[in-house]
């Protein structure tokens, strides 16, 4: 499929007690054959009490932000992301889910 325009797309991720899988998550957001300047990941993290934060910071940079927040549950965690969100386009992925390289260019 040709696109003929690359929207910007915001991905959060609500993470709570993820450290097991959230790095495979990312990895696999990171590796979609999008432009990579049109794709925001924000990392929801609500108020993890394993390794999920430090791992996640790992990822931390111009293309993926990391927030934390006290538990509230992962609606709160969703919301959390989407007020801080710039894509014109949002999805979210749990922090124990994998996709394939080319699932965000069918989905757009």
């Amino acid at each position: 499929m040709k696109l003929k325009r690359f929207p910007k797309v915001s991905i959060i991720v609500p993470a709570y007690n993820e450290e097991k899988t959230l790095k495979g998550t990312v990895y696999s957001l990171l590796n979609w054959d999008y432009p990579k300047d049109k794709i925001e990941i924000l990392i929801s993290d609500d108020g993890s009490r394993d390794n999920t934060l430090t791992i996640a910071k790992f990822f931390e940079n111009r293309n993926v932000r990391v927030f934390t927040k006290p538990n509230g549950g992962k609606a709160h965690a969703l919301n959390y992301g989407l007020a801080r969100c710039s894509g014109e386009l949002v999805g979210c992925l749990d922090a124990d889910s994998f996709v394939e390289k080319n699932a965000l260019k069918e989905i757009v």
